[in-house]
């Protein structure tokens, strides 16, 4: 059977310069009625423009007569060529085959602050829906929330272990529809732990609920981290909300009070009232009380499922949901925001009252 031509398999992909292409250019030798020719033959794979590279410049089809090469585009934004021609059948036309090259200066720019260092680029289509992504670091994905059904906006959320989510709104483009994530460190929460009575045994009981609070941070993947701890007596202090908390306050710091009422409680985004000398302090379910009061401070809600960290009635449990997750980092009111002031006003889109609020379907972790 004599061969007449290739059939292309992978032409027109995109990635970013200097980036490998998604999938493996492949092609296939036809004949003139453009049927499979199964005789090995060797097809030869050159860079036409652009700078980029092939894993070989000469490859053996297999029994089907396919031969793939992988193409590491070059540095050279915009269409880039290589061609496919048979080394001892120079009648046979060559075959032009096409990828496309985006610069990394045109991509959006997602920050997911997390612990490991370095870049990774995505390409991110606009007609899927909800899916997950693996990237380059172990359990780290990234998710798609679709906005309309048309598909004109979209919405790119993007969760990585241990790390908080990060979203971006923008129109999508035929030319641009990439996505650029950047890892910094994780996000450090400070706290003031004031002290109204018993200060050596209440102090001990602090340490005691920030390192189970930390611990959940960790565990259900929030990206928050325990940060400075300053330890203050506000000695004799009666506090209840609403009372002005001068001088025991410090306005750039989530404030908790321990006091002897007996109700623990969270004020608004930067004061919580803890209580010193409850008998279940130390016991085993009790410790994530002051998990869930900070998880008020961060705008949560009570939640209906009892595993919750912010279900209402204790013990409390340590479970959080990606939606919770969402909304701690891009709630207006939130202790993230309005105290610490994480986020630009014009990124926070999760606010109460709010009839949208992406990620709040998502399920557990």
């Amino acid at each position: 059977m004599v061969v007449a031509g290739f059939n292309v398999i992978g032409s027109g992909q995109r990635a970013f310069v200097g980036d490998q292409l998604p999938y493996p250019i492949g092609v296939q030798l036809v004949d003139s009625s453009s049927r499979a020719v199964s005789a090995r033959r060797q097809v030869r794979f050159s860079i036409v423009d652009g700078g980029g590279s092939v894993s070989d410049t000469s490859v053996t089809t297999n029994d089907r007569g396919y031969a793939y090469v992988v193409w590491l585009l070059g540095l050279t934004t915009g269409p880039q060529h290589l061609t496919v021609s048979l080394a001892d059948a120079p009648d046979v036309a060559e075959q032009r085959v096409t990828a496309h090259a985006i610069s990394l200066d045109v991509a959006e720019r997602i920050v997911i602050t997390g612990a490991t260092a370095g870049n990774i680029g995505l390409l991110v289509r606009t007609d899927e829906v909800v899916r997950t992504y693996t990237l380059a670091w172990p359990d780290t994905i990234l998710r798609l929330l679709p906005r309309s059904s048309e598909g004109t906006w979209e919405e790119i959320t993007a969760f990585t272990v241990g790390h908080p989510p990060v979203a971006i709104i923008r129109p999508w483009t035929d030319l641009v529809d990439t996505v650029r994530v950047e890892f910094k460190a994780p996000i450090q929460v400070p706290f003031v732990i004031w002290l109204t009575t018993d200060f050596d045994t209440t102090a001990v009981r602090a340490r005691h609920d920030l390192q189970w609070l930390d611990w959940q941070w960790r565990n259900q993947m929030t990206g928050l981290r325990v940060g400075q701890v300053r330890i203050d007596s506000a000695p004799g202090f009666s506090f209840n909300c609403g009372q002005s908390t001068q001088p025991y306050y410090d306005p750039t710091a989530i404030n908790v009070f321990y006091t002897t009422n007996p109700s623990p409680f969270a004020c608004d985004a930067r004061v919580i009232r803890m209580h010193a000398t409850h008998p279940l302090t130390f016991a085993e379910g009790y410790q994530f009380v002051m998990a869930h009061e900070v998880g008020h401070t961060l705008s949560l809600i009570h939640a209906t499922d009892p595993l919750n960290v912010m279900w209402p009635q204790s013990p409390h449990q340590a479970k959080l949901t990606t939606g919770q997750i969402y909304h701690m980092h891009f709630h207006d009111w939130g202790a993230l925001n309005s105290v610490l002031g994480r986020r630009a006003p014009g990124t926070r889109n999760c606010n109460l009252g709010a009839s949208y609020c992406p990620a709040q379907t998502f399920a557990e972790w």
